[in-house]
């Protein structure tokens, strides 16, 4: 297995969960008459389900509502659903109990099946007038390497997971138009996230570390994400939405300050070396976000060491 397809996979499989539209010019959601919109989060259980549901339930403007898979979350302050997404009898039904004005995808799993799953929702919402929020993935991107991307940019991909992702987004787009919303992320941390907990694991054992040192990426917080996600929803905001810190840090950067941050010395790094010159796995953007919702590297490694 070569050392990029290893690199991507790696940023694939914790990655998420996920030509521009100028974003829609309208009045906050939570201004849109007394009722609360119902929002339902798939995948509720999982790093970004779970951090945006927690920072919907501090808006008040929101009926949340989840599903999972396996086990059975203990949230308090959304209703949660056990949906198995081959199960488009369940689906049906769970849209149907909970009508929702608003959904978000924030799945794992077989890429066929989620592929028919989300077509199957995106037709209920086309019929209904909800939005549907995608959460997609830096490897739409991944066939060039040696930039950074930007929302407009052609999404060419040679990894199963990015051609999964591009042909969800594709569909999406057809069915919905602009109320399919795409949220693009790299690499997605947080205090629980399995990158964390499996650097910290290694920490603990004293293990060596293995990084690449020529592998940029813009990392973001579980949490930093349901923050614009939330703003992105509030706003009514449509389009393509490149999500991740201003600028992309090279792993054996991010990692070894995120390790001494956490106050461990003397660990041992495996440095290793991508193809070519610097390898890209970023999204940047050319949005204007408000100056609270711009974040950089330091603002990663102080969250996920608070």
């Amino acid at each position: 297995m070569s050392k990029t397809f290893t690199f991507i996979l790696f940023c694939a499989l914790f990655s998420m969960f996920f030509t521009v539209l100028l974003p829609a010019q309208s009045e906050e959601i939570s201004e849109k008459g007394d009722s609360m919109k119902k929002i339902l989060i798939f995948g509720i259980t999982g790093t970004v389900g779970t951090a945006l549901a927690e920072e919907l339930s501090k808006d008040g403007h929101f009926e949340i509502y989840g599903t999972y898979f396996k086990d059975t979350p203990s949230i308090s302050y959304a209703k949660c659903y056990q949906m198995d997404i081959s199960d488009l009898e369940r689906v049906n039904f769970i849209l149907e109990d909970v009508k929702p004005d608003l959904a978000v995808s924030a799945l794992r799993g077989d890429f066929d099946k989620q592929l028919i799953f989300h077509k199957h929702v995106a037709e209920y919402l086309k019929n209904t007038g909800g939005i549907f929020y995608f959460c997609s993935t830096a490897n739409v991107f991944d066939k060039d390497s040696t930039k950074p991307h930007y929302e407009n940019d052609l999404c060419e991909s040679v990894t199963d997971y990015g051609q999964f992702k591009i042909e969800c987004e594709k569909n999406l787009r057809e069915i919905l138009g602009d109320r399919a919303v795409i949220l693009r992320f790299s690499q997605i941390w947080g205090k629980t996230s399995p990158m964390m907990i499996s650097l910290t694991e290694k920490l603990q054992k004293n293990e060596e570390i293995e990084v690449y040192t020529n592998a940029f990426v813009n990392r973001i917080t579980d949490k930093i994400v349901a923050g614009k996600m939330v703003y992105i929803i509030k706003k009514d905001l449509r389009g393509i939405f490149h999500i991740g810190t201003a600028e992309p840090v090279s792993e054996k950067e991010f990692v070894a300050e995120l390790i001494k941050e956490l106050g461990y010395k003397d660990i041992k790094l495996k440095e290793t070396q991508l193809p070519g010159d610097k390898y890209y796995l970023t999204v940047l953007t050319d949005r204007d976000w408000p100056e609270d919702l711009i974040f950089k590297n330091a603002d990663v490694i102080e969250e996920l060491t608070e």
